[in-house]
């Protein structure tokens, strides 16, 4: 037997016994029979109290246990002042902007997923929420194209790459910027910017970056992997910023404005 299926096989055991709280047994079962046979079907689950949408033999389980189980519990402590302006970009299934609306329930929340397909599950996922604002597109760097198309990498469905440079027969999705969404939605600041968008940042962080000056807290996955040289690209885009690992890939970059209002204010 080799180590990937023992690892896949322990994963799906330590995720059933998670489900089953809440879940019971059978629907639990019948997920991880799912998963052993790498049957896609989409599912009801509830985790932590929240009823979601889910496909079987994808990372979207273990993306909802990561996000809603206190991903973003670091940043409850900042002086954040409400209500708060949020986007989410690379949202997924839905489940980063549930968990920050837990966190921050008078936000207004603009969550962008470029991937049809994520797209309908995070539609599913939020529309009981008023407050979260779905939006199918990906974003680039102000002056960036109108549309970029669209490519799975080896990850599925979690790794969607948008990219001026995917071939035209893949399918074309619209984009949106930073400053576009501020605009839209009569504002001068975003007070957080959650961005995990699968080396789309590296374009964001190498053009000029006045989105940066406007986004008071940014928590940022880098994808060193897929776009080699992007941390380098990332200190030297936040030279002027506070920044800090957090657990995983992802870094907490806090603005000079942003501390500075607040020692102000104290």
């Amino acid at each position: 037997m080799s180590l990937n299926l023992i690892s896949r096989i322990a994963n799906n055991l330590r995720m059933m016994r998670t489900l089953k709280r809440e879940n019971g047994l059978l629907s639990s079962l019948t997920i991880l029979s799912f998963n052993s046979l790498r049957i896609e079907r989409i599912v009801g689950i509830k985790y932590k109290g929240t009823q979601l949408r889910v496909r079987t033999s994808s990372p979207d389980i273990y993306v909802a246990m990561e996000t809603l189980g206190g991903e973003f519990d670091s940043i409850v402590d900042l002086p954040l002042s409400d209500p708060l302006f949020i986007v989410d970009a690379g949202g997924y299934i839905g489940t980063a902007s549930l968990a920050l609306n837990s966190l921050f329930p008078s936000a207004t929340i603009i969550s962008i997923e470029p991937s049809p397909e994520n797209f309908e599950l995070l539609k599913a996922n939020t529309r009981s929420i008023p407050n979260i604002h779905a939006v199918n597109a990906a974003l680039v760097e102000d002056g960036g194209p109108n549309t970029v198309g669209l490519a799975k990498s080896n990850t599925g469905h979690w790794g969607y790459q948008a990219s001026s440079d995917t071939p035209v027969e893949h399918v074309q999705i619209p984009t949106t910027t930073i400053a576009k969404i501020l605009s839209e939605y009569d504002r001068d600041q975003l007070d957080i910017c959650k961005m995990d968008i699968e080396g789309g940042e590296a374009p964001l962080l190498r053009a000029p970056r006045d989105w940066l000056e406007r986004v008071d807290v940014l928590i940022i996955e880098l994808h060193e992997r897929k776009r080699p040289g992007i941390e380098r690209d990332f200190k030297t885009a936040t030279s002027a910023r506070l920044n800090f690992q957090l657990p995983g890939e992802k870094v907490l970059s806090i603005s000079q404005h942003f501390l500075m209002r607040n020692l102000l204010d104290n």
